[in-house]
């Protein structure tokens, strides 16, 4: 689930281009789901955290991890590794089971690729370590276009 801006929460395969979500840096449009594609992959992995928060993620999505100071893609946690919550709070990884079970796959961007909340664990985009902000926004609208044109053709 999706934190939005006004503390309500929204499936990730329900989110739409519009939406407005929480992030670190304050509420900020959706400018990018690919809800629509149908995506599929071919396994997932569940994380579970010792503050009984729980995500299931397909490929390498990413969390921030506060011991790196960046958003790290979750495969690269180890049990202990530690996650930041929607409170501040830190919670450590106690499991992660791979499934070999395919699942839908979503992805989404806002305006500024600023870290968001799923599940209550702050969450980032493949631009979301890129500074100066401006230069991520740049990289992303690079990186739409692709996307547009491969995607959606």
């Amino acid at each position: 689930m999706i934190e939005m801006a006004d503390g309500s929460y929204k499936r990730v395969d329900a989110i739409q281009f519009g939406d407005i979500v929480k992030t670190i840096n304050g509420p900020e449009r959706v400018i990018y789901t690919d809800s629509d594609l149908n995506k599929i992959g071919k396994s997932y992995t569940d994380y579970y955290f010792d503050n009984s928060t729980a995500l299931r993620i397909i490929r390498d999505h990413r969390v921030y991890n506060p011991k790196r100071n960046r958003y790290v893609h979750l495969s690269e946690l180890k049990i202990g590794d530690e996650i930041v919550a929607n409170d501040g709070s830190r919670a450590k990884l106690i499991v992660k089971e791979t499934v070999n079970e395919p699942i839908n796959h979503y992805c989404m961007f806002t305006e500024k690729c600023s870290g968001y909340y799923a599940n209550g664990v702050l969450c980032g985009c493949c631009f979301s370590n890129i500074k100066p902000i401006w230069l991520r926004k740049i990289l992303l609208k690079l990186y739409m276009n692709y996307v547009y044109f491969i995607e959606r053709r």
